[in-house]
């Protein structure tokens, strides 16, 4: 009688599904806060990327509504406009855009160069050079298109819709690096918190037996 007194009694409260004693109770598992953590810290990044579009796409409006009265007149018209030597595709203007275009399509390259070398490893994060990757698919078709003066013809027009799919491709496909990725990310947080629970158990279950 003095021994069943003085033995520890099952708590009937379970934790993890495990029956545990009042010497050794289970610290139910907590959620991670690396999550958290994360995402407080890409915060200040994920301001400067937008601060960055609005003011790029503030500045290519500026340049599109300044060519706007001329974009609008047919060939034989802008002959005789007085902007037609700068913003015609060969003028001073047009051929600024023309190389700033070109250079932002050279810069899409460095991505998968940085991706696939391992010499270059070291050279930043990854998603750093994936948002290089995407501003710059976004820059080099909006250059281009001041570049041409909105006449788009013949064999030019080709190429030029050819590379406005690719950009659109690029939007479904990084829709769905995300998607899969936050699908990744949930059952990695899952399966963590599933050994934790086991772990939890497993150890209840050696302090009680």
């Amino acid at each position: 009688d003095l021994l069943r007194r003085t033995a520890p009694r099952p708590d009937a409260r379970d934790h993890g599904g495990t029956l545990l004693t009042t010497t050794a109770r289970a610290v139910p598992p907590t959620a991670p806060a690396r999550p958290r953590a994360l995402a407080r810290a890409q915060k200040p990044a994920a301001r400067l990327r937008y601060a960055i579009y609005a003011v790029s796409a503030a500045a290519w409006a500026c340049l599109f509504s300044y060519g706007l009265p001329y974009y609008r007149l047919n060939l034989a018209e802008r002959l005789h406009d007085p902007g037609h030597a700068q913003l015609r595709p060969t003028g001073e203007l047009g051929l600024l855009y023309g190389y700033v275009g070109t250079a932002f399509v050279l810069l899409l390259f460095l991505y998968s160069v940085r991706k696939r070398v391992r010499a270059l490893r070291r050279l930043g994060n990854l998603g750093r050079w994936l948002n290089v990757h995407i501003f710059c698919g976004i820059a080099a078709p909006a250059m281009i298109t001041l570049h041409s003066s909105l006449k788009i013809q013949g064999a030019i027009a080709i190429g030029y819709w050819a590379m406005i799919g690719v950009m659109l491709s690029g939007f479904v496909g990084y829709y769905l690096l995300r998607q899969v990725g936050g699908a990744l990310h949930e059952a990695e947080e899952a399966a963590d918190s599933l050994d934790r629970r086991n772990l939890a158990g497993f150890g209840a279950r050696l302090f009680a037996g």
